[in-house]
C-alpha cells in the first residue's frame, strides 16, 4: 500500500469554470518512508490577466510563475508513477482536490480519505479543523512534532525543494495532509489493538472496502449481541446508590472561600461514578466554579432548570471556559437502539469511523461524545432521541 497526498492551487473554486495554477504531490510508502515528491506550476487555458488578485494573495503564486509553467499534458507525464491501484489518496476536504484530478486526467487508485473527516475522529472539540490549525493544536505534542520533522524533513531537505512555505502552498499543504493522516493512522491502529474483540465484529460486518480498515487481528466468533452488552457499560456506566450528606454553615462562617474549600475537600468523591450529595450554603456559585476549575478532579453538574444552567454556562464563559460540554437528559445512550446499531447486517464506513470516534474520546477521557460532522451527528441522534422504535 501506497500514501498519496495531493493538494491542487486553482484560479478558484468553481470546478467546472477554473484551472489549476500548482500541484503539490507527496508519496510515502505504508511504512510512512519516503517515496517520491512533485511540485510544479500548471500553465493555464484563460487569459493570465484574468488571474484574480486574491487568488495572487493567498498563494503567493504570481502571474509571471505560470506563464512558461508545464502544460497538463507535461504534468501529466512527471506524476503518473504517483498513481496505481494499491495507492489511497489522501488530501484535506479532498473531494475538492479529488474532483479536479478527475476532471484533468484518468489516473487509477484504490481509495481515498479526507483528513478532516479522519481528524475528527481522533482530535475532539477542536476550534476548527481547517489544516493549519490542526496542525497547530498538535505542536505540543513530542510524539507528533518528532513525525511532523521527519516528514518534513523528507520534503525539504532535499536540493530540488526549497524551504517550507506557508498554507495555500500546493506541496506544503500536501505535505501538511500526509502528516495529519500518519497521525491519525497511528491512532487508528492503537485503538484497533486495544479494543479489537469491539471492534472487529463491526469492522467484518462493513459493507464498504477500504483500506483503512484494518484486517481481523484475530480470530473473533463473538455475536453481535455480546458486543452490545459489552460496549454498553463503557457508554454508559451505571451509578452507585447516593450518599447524602448535609452541610449547612452557621451563621459566624463568613470567609466564603475557606468555607467552600473545606467543604470541597470533605466532599469530593474518589470516583465520579460514586457521586456524593452536600446542601452548600452561602457560597457564591461563581467562587464554587472557581474552587472546581482549579481542582483536578473531572466533574459532571446537574442542573434542575435550563434557567439554572444557562447561568453557570455564561459564568464559565465570563471565568474564560469555552469548551466545556453540556449534555440534556435525552442525550443519554439508550441502551435498546445501542443494540440495534451493534447488531444491524452490515455498516457503512462512516459508522466504523464513529466507532473510532467513541473509543479515542473514551481514552481521552471526555464525558460528552463529540459530534463534528454529520455521519456522526446522526448515530449519536439516533441513539440517544426519545422516539419510540417502530417495530
Amino acid at each position: 500500500m501506497r500514501y498519496c497526498s495531493i493538494d491542487f492551487e486553482t484560479t478558484w473554486l468553481d470546478l467546472y469554470k477554473d484551472e489549476p495554477i500548482q500541484v503539490g504531490i507527496v508519496l510515502f510508502d505504508e511504512h510512512f518512508e519516503h517515496v517520491r515528491t512533485f511540485c510544479s506550476f500548471i500553465k493555464i487555458n484563460q487569459d493570465i490577466h484574468d488571474l484574480k488578485d486574491v487568488v495572487q494573495l493567498l498563494t503567493g503564486i504570481t502571474k509571471q510563475d505560470i506563464v512558461n509553467a508545464p502544460s497538463l499534458q507535461n504534468v501529466a507525464t512527471e506524476i503518473a508513477d504517483f498513481f496505481g491501484e494499491d495507492v489511497l489518496l489522501i488530501g484535506h476536504n479532498i473531494w475538492f482536490d479529488e474532483a479536479f484530478l478527475k476532471k484533468l486526467w484518468s489516473f487509477p487508485y484504490q481509495n481515498s480519505i479526507d483528513t478532516q473527516l479522519f481528524a475528527q475522529c481522533f482530535m475532539h472539540y477542536a476550534p476548527s479543523y481547517a489544516l493549519e490549525t490542526l496542525i497547530q493544536q498538535k505542536m505540543s505534542d513530542t510524539a507528533f512534532v518528532a513525525l511532523y520533522d521527519k516528514i518534513m524533513s523528507h520534503i525539504y531537505d532535499s536540493e530540488t525543494n526549497s524551504t517550507p512555505q506557508k498554507t495555500h502552498d500546493a506541496l506544503y499543504d500536501a505535505t501538511l495532509a500526509m502528516i495529519l493522516f500518519a497521525w491519525c493512522r497511528t491512532q487508528q491502529l492503537s485503538l484497533h489493538q486495544k479494543y479489537t474483540s469491539y471492534i472487529d465484529p463491526l469492522v467484518q460486518s462493513c459493507h464498504d472496502e477500504h483500506v483503512l480498515l484494518p484486517q481481523n487481528t484475530a480470530n473473533n466468533t463473538t455475536t453481535q449481541d455480546s458486543i452490545k452488552k459489552r460496549i454498553f457499560p463503557l457508554m454508559q456506566k451505571p451509578l452507585s446508590s447516593e450518599q447524602k450528606v448535609t452541610h449547612r454553615p452557621t451563621p459566624d462562617q463568613t470567609n466564603e472561600n475557606e468555607t467552600l474549600h473545606t467543604i470541597l475537600e470533605t466532599i469530593l468523591a474518589p470516583s465520579i461514578w460514586q457521586p456524593t450529595k452536600k446542601d452548600i450554603w452561602h457560597v457564591s456559585h461563581r467562587s464554587l466554579l472557581q474552587e472546581l476549575i482549579l481542582d483536578s478532579w473531572s466533574y459532571i453538574l446537574a442542573f434542575s432548570h435550563p434557567s439554572k444552567l444557562s447561568i453557570f454556562k455564561n459564568t464559565l464563559a465570563e471565568l474564560g471556559y469555552n469548551d466545556v460540554g453540556f449534555l440534556k437528559e435525552e442525550q443519554t445512550i439508550d441502551e435498546q437502539k445501542l443494540g440495534i446499531f451493534c447488531q444491524k447486517y452490515s455498516h457503512s464506513f462512516e459508522e466504523i469511523l464513529f466507532t473510532y470516534q467513541y473509543f479515542s474520546q473514551l481514552e481521552q477521557g471526555y464525558s460528552v461524545l463529540a459530534t463534528p460532522n454529520k455521519h456522526s451527528s446522526q448515530i449519536v441522534s439516533f441513539l440517544t432521541t426519545d422516539r419510540q422504535i417502530q417495530p
